[in-house]
């Protein structure tokens, strides 16, 4: 046994061409079982039975038409939002009159003017009156209706998630089991349905109206909370809050939080989120009624040019200002004089 074992391991009874041949019949075993112990594509893929090198299935029809053609839901979303009713918004509210600058009282003249009018039952819809006192209504496209729907969106995920634990205020569901509404005021309860009710504040002094985001209390101390959204370029530079937001912010704080008369907030915290990336800044504005004087200035003077029934001066100095082009009540302005002629003009133009 020992010489045959001898004879087998002997390296003289070996060729060299001997070895090369016997290697290459031993890799080609290893190839062929390597074929089929490897199926052609891997178990549970969607493409198991589907041959990718098929040029036939890559020139199919199917292919060359990816994406498919429209189907006309865009249509469909540009006529919902085209038919949405914006209900006219009547009285002064914070975040339109923080954007004026100066305060406007003519303009505001006219409006209340027309809403008064439409109030009474004189003419059937805002768009009537408009018509007849020459104010161009504020249309507004369906695009940027779009991009005021996701910001309320927006404002929902925070305030009924992400910020639900520091938020304080009404809260509202309907109970599925008891087929009932609940209320609740405080922080976020348990369970799921609830939504937060934005608080109303109001100034009687100046009518002023208006919805904050929230009420926050934290530290035992309290804040209101405003969210407000804005794209990469000017989120990136944005140091402080804009100096129209912070105009709104002192008007919140020099207003009521109706239903929660008691608490006097400390400031306004606001907080910026990027489109982009979703990021946040964070700012908080103190209390301080120098920034928002003159707005309660020009808020006075429409009041006395009302009781007096004068119609206040104009502020743009030329009929084709960047401003007046921008304002509804351009065309009517510019055909008005001040004071009490004025408001006669605009009496004979109604009656007519």
């Amino acid at each position: 046994m020992k010489n045959i074992l001898k004879e087998l391991y002997n390296p003289e009874n070996y060729t060299k061409s001997a070895v090369a041949k016997e290697d290459a019949a031993l890799n080609e075993q290893k190839t062929e079982v390597k074929k089929e112990e490897e199926p052609k594509y891997k178990k549970g893929t969607f493409f198991s039975n589907i041959d990718l090198s098929n040029k036939e299935i890559k020139q199919s029809k199917a292919y060359e038409e990816y994406p498919v053609k429209s189907l006309g839901i865009i249509s469909i979303i540009d006529k919902h939002i085209e038919q949405k009713k914006n209900e006219p918004r009547f009285g002064f509210h914070p975040s339109s009159i923080s954007l004026e600058d100066p305060f406007c009282a003519r303009y505001h003249a006219f409006r209340h003017t027309r809403d008064a009018l439409f109030q009474s039952g004189i003419f059937d819809s805002i768009e009537e009156a408009n018509q007849v006192l020459s104010i161009r209504g504020r249309s507004i496209d369906v695009g940027l209706q779009r991009v005021f729907d996701t910001g309320h969106a927006l404002h929902s995920m925070y305030q009924n998630d992400y910020l639900s634990s520091v938020l304080w205020g009404k809260w509202e569901r309907f109970n599925k089991e008891t087929q009932l509404p609940e209320e609740h005021i405080g922080h976020k309860p348990e369970g799921r349905g609830w939504e937060y009710i934005e608080p109303t504040i109001k100034n009687t002094q100046y009518e002023i109206t208006g919805h904050t985001d929230g009420i926050l209390r934290i530290n035992d101390e309290w804040y209101l909370l405003e969210i407000k959204s804005a794209n990469d370029a000017s989120w990136s530079f944005m140091h402080a809050p804009r100096e129209a937001h912070q105009k709104q912010a002192q008007l919140y704080l020099h207003s009521t939080l109706i239903g929660f008369e008691h608490i006097e907030p400390k400031g306004v915290v606001f907080l910026y989120v990027n489109k982009n990336t979703s990021k946040e800044k964070e700012f908080l504005v103190i209390k301080d009624s120098k920034m928002i004087e003159p707005i309660y200035a020009g808020l006075r003077l429409f009041y006395d040019c009302l009781d007096k029934q004068e119609l206040p001066s104009k502020v743009c100095l030329k009929k084709k200002c960047t401003r007046a082009n921008d304002c509804p009540a351009q065309e009517l302005c510019f055909m008005l004089d001040a004071g009490v002629v004025g408001a006669k003009q605009l009496q004979q133009m109604i009656m007519k």
